[in-house]
């Protein structure tokens, strides 16, 4: 299957979840009694409920901007990331529209919604439909093309003794940027929702809501990296942030050299402690390895870097 036919697959098994929920509202909308059960006690009776309009007018709009989502970021990112993003959306995605789909279907029908019944097996079927939509998202969402590594390792810049000199680089990642900003929308407008839901709802939305702008605070500041080297050492900055700092004085430093970081061989992406040695990544690319006495190596992702292990190399010289 080629990259696009996954990911128009992948889109539409999350454009789906919406549909099937606005489908299931149509057929079934008519034979509905004015309450719906949509919270239950832990003997499986019936401990809240809505009108079926409220119910439907909050819980088909929140899957559908999740599916949405979703569809963009299975159509529009090619990152390592991508697939698992895709694959949670498409997870909330359909659990959500399990949940909807289940609560229209169980009260149809049904005269008092109070003799509806449910249990933990219906919850964890509910969970099973969400979690097998999210895997197969996960599976079908494509990536991008792998980078070639290489070991080249340039020639050291000669610095003079006593001669000072710097160099400013930095490494920004767009796909970083693009994720933080879709979960930073996704958790506004579930904040905005929860405040015209009931009171039952309106904690799984601020919950899920405020979650998402945590991450997305996270991916944000993990989004890029300034990297400063001059004779005191290496300094990276991520985010752009004056804190925290995480310095590597030039006496620690053996010498440097020229890698294309995989992050997953680094352990991840942000600032990690992965089995290679510590690592500062923000993309899968070109970086710096410093090489560091008495402890394990430093991997730092940043534009240009033939020109920093040239510099590091050459202080280090000096310093000798």
């Amino acid at each position: 299957m080629t990259t696009r036919l996954r990911a128009l697959a992948a889109a539409t098994v999350l454009a789906v979840a919406p549909t099937a929920l606005l489908v299931v509202w149509l057929v079934v909308r008519d034979d509905l009694p004015a309450r719906l059960a949509t919270h239950f006690g832990l003997d499986g009776t019936p401990s809240a409920f809505q009108p079926a309009g409220v119910f439907v007018g909050w819980i088909l709009p929140l899957t559908a901007v999740i599916a949405a989502a979703g569809v963009v970021v299975v159509t529009r990112l090619r990152a390592p990331g991508t697939p698992v993003l895709a694959g949670v959306l498409g997870y909330l995605a359909w659990l959500f529209a399990a949940v909807g789909a289940d609560t229209l279907l169980s009260a149809r029908g049904v005269a008092d919604p109070g003799d509806i019944r449910s249990g933990a097996g219906h919850i964890l079927a509910l969970v099973a439909v969400g979690a097998a939509a999210g895997l197969l998202v996960w599976r079908l969402t494509p990536l991008g093309p792998r980078p070639d590594t290489t070991g080249e390792r340039p020639p050291a810049v000669p610095v003079a003794p006593g001669e000072r000199v710097v160099w400013l680089g930095s490494a920004t990642s767009t796909v970083a940027g693009r994720i933080a900003g879709a979960l930073a929308l996704g958790g506004i407008v579930l904040l905005a929702l929860s405040w015209f839901v009931p009171s039952d709802a309106f904690v799984l939305l601020a919950l899920v809501g405020g979650t998402l702008l945590l991450v997305a605070l996270a991916v944000g500041w993990c989004r890029c990296v300034h990297v400063r080297v001059d004779n005191d050492g290496v300094v990276a900055r991520l985010g752009g942030l004056p804190w925290p700092a995480f310095a590597t004085p030039m006496e620690r430093i053996e010498g440097a050299s020229v890698e294309m970081i995989e992050p997953l061989r680094w352990g991840g992406w942000g600032y990690r402690l992965g089995p290679r040695g510590s690592a500062i990544v923000v993309r899968r690319g070109p970086g710096i390895v410093l090489r560091r006495t008495g402890r394990s190596d430093l991997a730092i992702t940043v534009d240009d870097a033939e020109t920093a292990a040239a510099l590091v190399d050459g202080l280090v010289a000096v310093r000798r």
